[in-house]
């Protein structure tokens, strides 16, 4: 208890005694009825959640009730492992449930900002105030050496996005400045057309030293677990990567960096979206583009909190059609089992009221979808197609001169940010735009399988519905088969022994 100023010297005594008499109670009544066994603290979390959970497992309704009471406050030490997340122990009612609970990483605020305000001040030291040709500058008075992680992507939006926040992380844990080729590969679109970055990111900022090791795509999603060399913060210089990695888990579960991640980060989870809106925040007029569209089409603003203010909740619904996941568009069954399990992982009180976006591969695939949804839910079903490119750039629908533009990369991040703001998420496996939103967003997505001959989730994944599967996580992409990676490894046993006892990640 907490004595105010006004009590008297006797008063706070007598407290300070009786609350030593019953932390001592306490203590000797927990030891007497076993409660510090192994078993019970590793499978029980605080009471009120434990009673919650079980009496949530009845019903779906009571678990949404249970995911979305305030995530408990833990320290950095302490959370390696949040206890409040499902296990695997939990039926698919807990995980459905999952999906309307608060943003990953809450508990993690103040230290993850406390971290990024000091690596800022050294990034902007390294890239601005450097003098050239210098081996070291000054941060905080201490030297920091000229080091850096220049990023050199390839592919879409989503796939340079998600390897520039991984590359931020590695720097901040490496001590380098980072920098990005947003441009290369000939990529139509511009990094400030799309954010207003908080610190400086333009790799043709600064001449930087020849890099010391080229980081591949294969090696950072493989290798990279095996490699403490080029990690370590005192040694080789500049670091390339290249292609498209997202690699965040795989500085988590990192022997030799995973003691730094837990000191500069407190855990993995919702990281990937604390990056990202700390140092990309969207360029001011592509922001209020996306509030009016947001306002306009259900009067609510981006993130607004439907699951406690009896708002109507928005489901972001993406299906990815053709390329590397399917040869074949969804046909008419497959779009009727996905929007029947859109509406079946909400309350069933919340049903009636939702707003449903759909974001789609083609103006013949989003017109399947808005039939579909009318079909299941009835005429005064709210389906919102996310805006086209021909309404605002004049364009033919699905125009490839104009998908691969400027506007065009405009364009997919306004759809791109709709999705994330939405209160739950039904996404596509193996694509980077469903896999982006759910980072972004900080909650968990459910990804629906219509084709589970290619069973991109089943390591990581919890089965909630027929062919509905929701992830242990939503920093590291589901389609990776981490298990396997991990036994194929030399250095698995160390990388699971330096995760801990409890590491989701390193035992999928």
């Amino acid at each position: 208890m907490q004595v105010t100023r006004v009590c008297g010297r006797a008063r706070r005594r007598v407290a300070l005694i009786c609350c030593m008499i019953a932390v001592i109670g306490y203590t000797t009544l927990s030891y007497s009825r076993g409660v510090h066994s192994n078993r019970a603290v590793r499978h029980a979390p605080a009471a009120a959640p434990v009673a919650s959970a079980a009496e949530s497992r009845a019903n779906l309704h009571a678990a949404v009730r249970y995911a979305t009471m305030a995530a408990p406050v833990v320290s950095a030490a302490a959370s390696r492992e949040n206890t409040s997340l499902p296990t695997l122990d939990d039926p698919p009612e807990v995980w459905r449930a999952s999906l309307l609970a608060p943003e990953a990483g809450a508990e993690h605020a103040q230290l993850r900002r406390t971290t990024f305000e000091h690596w800022a001040k050294l990034q902007r030291a390294l890239v601005v105030d450097a003098p050239p040709g210098g081996d070291a500058v000054e941060v905080d008075g201490q030297p920091v050496a000229r080091r850096f992680v220049v990023v050199r992507p390839c592919c879409q939006l989503c796939n340079r996005l998600r390897t520039l926040v991984s590359s931020i992380a590695l720097g901040i844990l490496t001590d380098r400045a980072v920098l990005i080729d947003f441009e290369a590969e000939g990529y139509y679109g511009r990094l400030h057309d799309l954010y207003a970055p908080t610190v400086p990111l333009d790799a043709h900022l600064v001449a930087t030293p020849k890099p010391k090791a080229a980081l591949s795509w294969e090696f950072l999603l493989h290798g990279f677990l095996c490699d403490s060399a080029a990690v370590q913060r005192g040694g080789a210089g500049t670091l390339e990567v290249h292609g498209a990695p997202c690699f965040l888990h795989a500085l988590h579960l990192h022997p030799a960096l995973s003691g730094r991640f837990r000191e500069a980060f407190g855990g993995p989870e919702g990281l990937f979206a604390a990056i990202y809106r700390h140092f990309l925040p969207l360029e001011r007029s592509l922001q209020a583009r996306i509030d009016a569209s947001f306002a306009s089409l259900i009067g609510l603003s981006p993130g607004a909190d439907a699951v406690h203010a009896g708002r109507p909740l928005t489901v972001g619904v993406h299906v990815r059609n053709g390329g590397d996941f399917r040869s074949a568009k969804l046909s008419a069954i497959e779009w009727a089992r996905l929007a029947r399990s859109a509406l079946e992982l909400l309350p069933i009180e919340r049903r009636a009221a939702a707003v449903f976006f759909v974001a789609a591969d083609g103006a013949a695939s989003r017109e399947t979808a808005r039939e579909t949804f009318a079909n299941l839910l009835g005429s005064s079903a709210r389906v919102l197609l996310l805006p086209g490119l021909a309404k605002r750039t004049g364009c033919k629908a699905d125009d490839a001169d104009c998908t691969v533009s400027r506007e065009g990369a405009r364009v997919s991040l306004l759809e791109l940010s709709l999705l994330a703001a939405c209160n739950v998420r039904v996404l596509s496996p193996m694509s980077s735009f469903s896999e982006m939103a759910a980072a972004v967003s900080a909650r968990r997505a459910a990804y629906f399988h219509p084709d589970l001959q290619r069973k991109f989730h089943y390591e990581t994944a919890v089965e909630v519905l027929p062919r509905v599967f929701v992830p242990h996580s939503v920093e590291m992409p589901a389609s990776i088969a981490l298990g396997r990676t991990l036994d194929a490894l030399t250095c698995g046993p160390a990388v699971r022994a330096a995760a801990g006892a409890g590491a989701r990640w390193a035992r999928p």
